[in-house]
């Protein structure tokens, strides 16, 4: 510990300097005023030392203060009062050795062979032995309590300085350990969770293999079902076809396959060479051809249509080439609206079967022409099917070439197939108009529809195809009800063997039409209801 006297000395002095300027200082100044403080506290360690106070305590004990005494005579012995004053010594009151009280009779016997003339003349007298004897008394008591001060300093920094360190080392421990419990948690917490993981996959694929089980167990019982069940729809399906006649359907197939050729010979060719009749008809047929587009729901509109078509084919009664022309030209006309509207709007068949039944019975001639026209682009109405790996069975079976040549994609067809059934099927639930009803028979009675069906449930497996369970679910849609309505009972048995026993049949083949077939069939046994399309309106 190093420091000087003048540091202690300088700060007494400064202090006395001060000592009477005006000023105001609280309580905890004051105190503070009262030590030295040596060091830096950002350090850690400052030396305290009480500064040199104006105050001592008399011989009685009683606090006295130097500024207010009238001498150093009125403190100590005359003779070390007067040595005192001569040194330029500033000391705190704890540091000046206590000398012990003087008696009267010593004193006065001091003064009797000392007088005492002068302060100077005293210090004169005092021999040089008292003066070093004093001094150094002062300054091995100075020394002594310096040495003590700064021994209790250094023990006070070696305490604390030990003390920051195991305070540093401690909280580092108590870092280290939490760094290592933390640790020690998460490990635990991963452990558990993989644990957890493992436990959760052992059960996840014990439930999986004990499902796999079950799902097996009730493929095997269904599959065994449904073998059974097939068995037995094929026994039924063999009873019915033995009464089936496909060579009958092929020759009425071939019948009016024919007559497409003979229609191109004998009216179309014949008209292309008279160009005035070609001219005539060329007008009516730019007035027909809106016309099947300008059907609605509406009974009013399709009247008034009705009205219109009939008008311009009177008009061609006097010419019967003209007059088989326009009613070939119109059975066309009938078949591609189905196959373009009806594809994609079924309820918009029915204003349009309205008109053809309207026009069968005004014209019994169209019936042949529009039944020849319906075979050859849709055969499933009376129930014809070939086979459709070569090139011949796609063409009898209505399949069209597109541009680049290539036979059109089996969505394409599917629809078109089942926008002219749902057309035919309209054509064979309508009543006549009333005012034929007693005179006229229906042309496409719902026989009709009931031979079609019948027709197509007695159809060989290896013929059947997805566009054989699209048009069932047309017709289904269009008249299963009206079908239900003419043979009761027996239309139920039929409805259920093409929807429930010949899907069953090609459930192995993944027929998307026998699905949505299948669909039907639940719905109506769960409605108990069979739906159709809304009727039109006034």
């Amino acid at each position: 510990m190093r420091f000087s006297f003048d540091e202690l000395y300088e700060d007494v002095v400064s202090k006395n300097d001060t000592a009477f300027a005006p000023h105001e200082e609280t309580e905890e100044t004051e105190a503070e005023e009262e030590y030295t403080f040596i060091g830096d506290p950002a350090d850690g360690i400052q030396l305290k030392l009480p500064k040199y106070q104006n105050v001592i305590d008399d011989i009685d004990g009683n606090k006295s203060d130097l500024a207010n005494a009238g001498s150093l005579d009125d403190i100590v012995e005359p003779a070390i009062a007067m040595m005192l004053s001569s040194l330029n010594l500033m000391l705190e009151r704890n540091t000046v050795p206590h000398l012990g009280s003087v008696s009267s009779a010593k004193m006065d016997s001091y003064k009797a062979t000392h007088p005492i003339t002068g302060s100077k003349d005293v210090v004169d007298e005092v021999s040089s032995s008292h003066v070093q004897l004093v001094n150094n008394s002062l300054e091995t008591v100075w020394n002594d309590t310096i040495n003590s001060v700064a021994a209790t300093n250094q023990s006070l920094y070696k305490s604390i300085k030990e003390r920051k360190k195991r305070e540093a080392e401690e909280k580092k421990r108590k870092e280290l350990e939490a760094k290592q419990k933390a640790e020690a948690e998460e490990k635990r917490k991963r452990e558990l969770e993989i644990k957890q993981r493992e436990q959760q996959e052992l059960e996840r694929k014990k439930q999986e293999e004990k499902l796999k089980r079950e799902q097996e167990e009730k493929k095997a019982a269904a599959l065994k079902l449904q073998k059974e069940k097939q068995e037995q729809e094929q026994n039924k399906l063999k009873q019915v076809k033995e009464r089936t006649n496909f060579e009958e359907i092929e020759s009425m197939f071939l019948k009016y396959k024919g007559m497409i050729q003979t229609i191109k010979s004998e009216i179309v060719e014949p008209v292309k060479k008279d160009a005035t009749l070609k001219k005539t008809l060329a007008q009516h047929k730019r007035k027909i051809n809106p016309k099947f587009g300008q059907l609605t729901n509406s009974t009013q509109q399709l009247s008034a249509i009705t009205n219109e078509l009939t008008s311009l084919v009177d008009q061609t009664k006097a010419n019967p080439l003209a007059y088989k022309w326009i009613l070939n030209f119109i059975s066309k006309a009938i078949v591609s609206q189905a196959e373009s509207e009806a594809r994609v709007k079924p309820e918009s068949a029915l204003p349009l079967g309205k008109l053809a039944i309207n026009l069968l019975a005004k014209y019994p001639e169209l019936k042949e022409l529009l039944l020849a026209r319906f075979i050859k682009k849709c055969p499933f109405i009376i129930g014809y099917s070939c086979n459709i790996d070569t090139e011949e069975g796609r063409s009898r079976m209505g399949w069209k070439r597109q541009s680049n040549n290539k036979w059109e994609e089996d969505t394409s067809y599917d629809e078109r197939m089942g926008g002219m059934v749902t057309l035919f099927a309209v054509i064979t639930r309508l009543p006549l108009p009333p005012e034929y009803i007693q005179t006229q028979q229906h042309p496409f009675p719902i026989s009709w529809s009931w031979r079609m069906l019948a027709r197509i449930a007695n159809t060989p497996k290896q013929l059947l195809t997805n566009t054989h369970f699209v048009a069932l679910a047309c017709w289904w849609e269009a008249a299963a009800r009206e079908l239900s309505y003419a043979y009761n009972k027996q239309a139920f048995k039929l409805l259920e063997a093409v929807s429930a026993d010949l899907t069953a049949l090609v459930a192995d083949m993944k027929f998307v039409g026998a699905a949505r077939l299948r669909i039907i069939n639940e719905e109506w046994h769960s409605t108990n209801n069979l739906v159709s399309f809304p009727e039109m309106t006034a």
